[in-house]
């Protein structure tokens, strides 16, 4: 992902201009889109922000439903999108940043339901140990959120509210946790609540471990725990969970049975790439992540069944972001966001041009390409101000 102080340097300088309208958007080249995937984008005006959202449908040659959705929400140019877990399912949160008080505007990309309200509307049982409202999840029928313990940060609060008949469930402490200020959080799903935290228990205080506990997000029952491990990296995807711990072991596990579906104790170094739980595409034993080791991140999969690590046609790959060779003439290219697919065996990124020397990007798109480096869609987005939040896999 480009720094963010690259992001600011040309943020604060440009002006607005009209992005181009549905009827406008068009792609190159003739092949079609592999997967269907939504990119978040925020396009930078001075020291506002604007959030759009633009559709890429599995088997199409053009993306869709260019959509402003800071109008259609009304959110403040202060709003800030959360990662939820459920891709279709968008979160952000605005005004007060931290407590109670803080606003949460949620809304649906299938059907354009709309909810909204303040963290203290959602779960008004406030305790002045557990004022630190950390983050809120939505997966359609709950709210689910963390409180930290501000007194002697002692124990974790989870909390989860009911929207059909507003009952709000206090779950069991997490005794010796904290999360919230740290890179782990919370993560739901249509079936699952997943919480990583910090194992702050005096058995974990001697190797610093990380703890992990998924519940039912319908019974609210635990289905799964890793409390003891030093956990190092976990991707969700289905029903299906990677679960990697220090030093080097790494599991695929079923949710809907408990079961470890693959194993492998091989080293990769994947596995320092990402302590925040996340949703990575897993199929077939593969299992997809964005090698970070050179000098961009390229895009890549760990396969259970060879035990070895995969990435895509790296001189083709390289080529397209000008990175096979030293050429100071030709445009730099820096790639944003990856989105990896592991049944079509393709990805997509998003990436910043820029022309030799400048600051300010000349361009902004994303690109579609197969593990073999070939070139399946190339599209700019309307406008250079366009920066990608996220993308979601759809």
């Amino acid at each position: 992902m480009i720094k963010r102080n690259l992001i600011i340097l040309w943020a604060i300088t440009i002006f607005s201009c009209s992005p181009e309208s549905e009827s406008d958007l068009s792609s190159t080249g003739n092949n079609t889109i592999p997967f269907s995937v939504t990119a978040l984008l925020k396009e930078y005006n001075g020291n506002e922000v604007e959030y759009h959202t633009i559709d890429f449908i599995q088997g199409r040659k053009a993306p869709s439903n260019f959509s402003n959705i800071t109008n259609s929400l009304n959110l403040e140019p202060n709003a800030i999108f959360r990662s939820n877990g459920a891709e279709n399912l968008l979160v952000f949160k605005q005004g007060n940043p931290r407590g109670a008080d803080a606003f949460y505007i949620m809304t649906d990309l299938d059907d354009n339901q709309v909810i909204s309200g303040s963290y203290k509307d959602y779960f008004p049982n406030i305790n002045d140990c557990f004022l630190d409202a950390g983050q809120i999840a939505w997966n359609k029928n709950r709210l689910f959120a963390f409180e930290n313990d501000v007194c002697d940060q002692g124990n974790l609060r989870l909390l989860t509210h009911n929207l059909p008949n507003s009952e709000v469930t206090e779950f069991p402490f997490l005794e010796k946790a904290f999360t919230g200020d740290t890179p782990h959080g919370i993560l739901v799903t249509e079936d699952y609540f997943f919480v990583q935290y910090d194992d702050r228990s005096e058995e974990a205080l001697d190797t610093y471990k990380e703890g992990l506990i998924v519940y039912d997000s319908s019974s609210l029952n635990e289905v799964f725990s890793n409390r003891t491990a030093g956990l190092k990296t976990t991707f969700v995807d289905g029903h299906d969970i990677f679960v990697a711990t220090r030093p080097s072991k790494m599991e695929i596990i079923d949710l809907t049975t408990g079961n470890v579906k693959h194993s492998s104790s091989t080293f990769n170094y994947f596995l320092a790439t990402d302590d925040k739980i996340s949703n990575v595409s897993i199929s077939n034993g593969k299992v997809a992540y964005v090698d970070n080791t050179m000098a961009i991140g390229i895009p890549a999969y760990f396969d259970f069944n060879e035990n070895d690590s995969f990435t895509v046609d790296q001189e083709k790959y390289m080529a397209f972001f000008n990175r096979d060779n030293i050429d100071f003439d030709a445009d730099v290219i820096v790639p944003q966001e990856f989105k990896i697919d592991m049944e079509t065996m393709s990805f997509a990124v998003t990436y910043l041009r820029f022309s030799p020397g400048e600051n300010v990007p000349k361009s902004s798109a994303i690109v579609f390409m197969d593990f073999e480096g070939n070139l399946l869609l190339d599209y700019e987005f309307p406008s250079f101000r366009f920066v990608t939040e996220e993308l979601l896999k759809r």
